[in-house]
């Protein structure tokens, strides 16, 4: 063994001697990648949600600009598949498969009938195209739904959404300064980050949307966290998330961060900590006014021509209120009805729907309105076992808090086939599965045995991780305050 990693390490130093002698540095990257492949399948059998689902998440907030092919591929989707495998195959070397909680049933129902859509649906094409990322995102639910997570593997999830927020925020704030920022149409001197790579850029919408995330997480934190340097570490990763979503101009997201903030407020009680949250959030937004300026302009009354939409595509509900137009088609719909609507501004043609409800409603009807209503009101209960005295029930407020914001943001964007709005949905499904493991807690063998063999996240390992861990937060002495 010594004498085959010499040589490989010989044969690797040649390697990007070469490779940075002429220059080529796609071949010292694939060499890289070679060299460093055993660790990598190391890690993603041992540690799956760590690599490569830890990588999938670093990916989500730049997704539409990670594009490799002409198809729309896009290296997130390449992490997600390989998160899907690493997860399957570590489910089946525990062999402790999870039966799926009652919210992955509410979404196989919604998949099942977008996918009956495809029977009726007046774009075919369209149809296609979104059901298959639809279908792909709830793959990987589905392998998060059935894998038997361990709560150190959740607190490190966790971390990783806070830290992914961090990195994208510092990368917000470095593009804008670099000048990666668009003129707003109506306002001249209004310049909104809008993160792009070559000719793609990223709505800054959906960007401001995945924010919601990491900042219910650290909200959360500052609200119950009574050592001062956590509480500052807090307020100032809020700080520089919510400034990212000042530089986007978004006025969306700014609610959808009020929502988070009044949401967890009165859930844990904490109102001089709100308090001193909402004042915070002033201040950064009197030297980032974007939002401000889009709020006062009276040419926005309309939400930016989305009355103007949603009264065109609403026109169709006396065609199509029962089964719906077929999943993914309000764009066809809103044209096949422009003629006959009279718009004060042209929103322009094939728009979207711009509403989670407008979309339900002309693209599944009634009957899988119904069943997307269900399975947003079950992901957002997902945790409603989780009592004000189980130390778990600080995250239960995170996993409800960032869902409250992100159906916020869904009632004037689309997120159906977003991965940021599964992201959210995930959290709170393994934070049930966290909770659902205690209860079959089997403290017949030693808590040793059981972390060697992988089986962390039991009683006492919670126990000892909420002692050493920063997320001090998550200790039983806090749970009767909340």
């Amino acid at each position: 063994m010594r004498v085959l990693l010499a040589v490989a390490g010989s044969a690797l130093l040649a390697l990007i001697a070469e490779s940075v002698a002429r220059g080529n540095y796609r071949t010292l990257g694939l060499g890289l990648a070679l060299a460093l492949s055993p660790i990598f399948v190391r890690s993603a059998l041992r540690f799956p949600l760590l690599f490569p689902f830890g990588l999938y998440l670093a990916f989500v907030p730049f997704d539409p600009l990670l594009q490799i092919s002409a198809g729309g591929a896009t290296l997130t989707k390449f992490a997600g598949i390989a998160s899907i495998v690493a997860l399957l195959a570590r489910t089946i070397v525990l062999r402790k498969a999870l039966v799926p909680q009652r919210s992955w049933y509410g979404w196989l129902a919604v998949i099942t009938y977008a996918s009956l859509s495809l029977v009726w649906s007046i774009d075919v094409e369209a149809t296609k195209f979104l059901l298959g990322a639809m279908l792909s995102l709830f793959a990987l639910f589905t392998a998060l739904a059935i894998y038997p997570i361990a709560y150190v593997e959740f607190l490190w999830v966790r971390r990783l959404l806070i830290g992914t927020g961090i990195a994208t925020a510092c990368y917000g704030v470095y593009a804008f300064r670099s000048g990666q920022h668009t003129l707003s149409g109506p306002h001249h001197n209004l310049d909104r980050l809008t993160i792009t790579n070559g000719t793609t850029q990223f709505d800054p919408n959906h960007y401001a949307a995945f924010f919601l995330i990491p900042i219910a997480i650290v909200v959360v934190g500052f609200f119950v966290d009574r050592r001062p340097r956590a509480k500052l570490a807090y307020a100032g990763i809020f700080g520089l998330l919510t400034s990212s979503v000042l530089l986007s101009g978004s006025r969306g997201g700014l609610i959808g961060i009020a929502v988070i903030v009044a949401y967890l407020g009165i859930r844990t009680r904490k109102f001089v900590s709100m308090g001193a949250v909402v004042g915070l959030a002033l201040i950064l937004s009197a030297f980032i006014p974007s939002v401000w300026v889009r709020f006062a302009d009276p040419t926005q009354g309309d939400g930016s021509g989305r009355s103007e939409i949603w009264a065109t595509g609403l026109r169709g509900l006396r065609e199509f209120w029962l089964v719906g137009s077929g999943f993914g088609t309000y764009p066809d719909v809103y044209d096949a009805y422009l003629l006959q609507a009279v718009q004060r501004t042209f929103a322009g043609v094939h728009r979207p729907s711009h509403s989670i409800i407008v979309e339900a409603a002309i693209e599944l009807g009634v009957l899988g309105s119904i069943a997307l209503g269900l399975a947003l009101w079950w992901s957002l209960r997902a945790n409603a076992r989780v009592s004000r005295n189980d130390p778990l029930f600080v995250h239960r407020l995170e996993a409800e808090g960032m869902l409250a914001g992100i159906i916020w943001m869904a009632l004037t964007i689309d997120v159906l086939w977003y991965k940021y709005f599964w992201l959210a949905l995930t959290f709170g499904l393994l934070l049930a599965n966290v909770h659902r493991a205690r209860g079959r807690e089997r403290y017949a063998t030693p808590v040793g045995r059981r972390l060697r063999n992988g089986e962390v996240g039991t009683t006492e390992r919670m126990a000892r991780t909420t002692a050493s861990t920063p997320a001090r937060l998550e200790s039983t002495a806090l749970a009767p305050e909340i």
